[in-house]
């Protein structure tokens, strides 16, 4: 989790996104596929790869506190990943704090083995 005291710029956080991990790490654009019985999974390209279906935009729950943010990211974290996508999500939080104190929080989803190639 990472905190930030004023609000991102969206569109330039897509961006780097783009250029220092997906474009970098082509492991980003690829997805997890079965092997056969008793193999390891394979990894292959997803030939649909779109960053917007992992970058996602979401706003804290009033009053938008440490509570709140645990909630939410509980509940994004015990959905489970869609294996039909490479594994991974980066979510967004905007509206942690509350009045002039207002900022963000970023959080990811990836299972351990996933950027790294095992």
């Amino acid at each position: 989790m990472l905190w930030f005291d004023e609000p991102l710029d969206w569109a330039a956080t897509q961006a780097v996104l783009r250029e220092r991990m997906v474009d970098r790490f082509p492991r980003f654009g690829q997805r997890a596929v079965d092997g056969r019985p008793g193999a390891a999974p394979a990894w292959e390209d997803d030939p649909g790869f779109d960053l917007d279906l992992h970058v996602h935009r979401r706003g804290i729950p009033a009053p938008g506190d440490r509570g709140a943010l645990q909630e939410l990211v509980s509940d994004l974290v015990a959905t489970p990943l869609d294996r039909s996508k490479p594994l991974w999500d980066i979510y967004l939080l905007e509206g942690y704090g509350a009045g002039a104190r207002c900022s963000c929080a970023c959080t990811t989803r990836s299972p351990t083995a996933s950027p790294s190639g095992a």
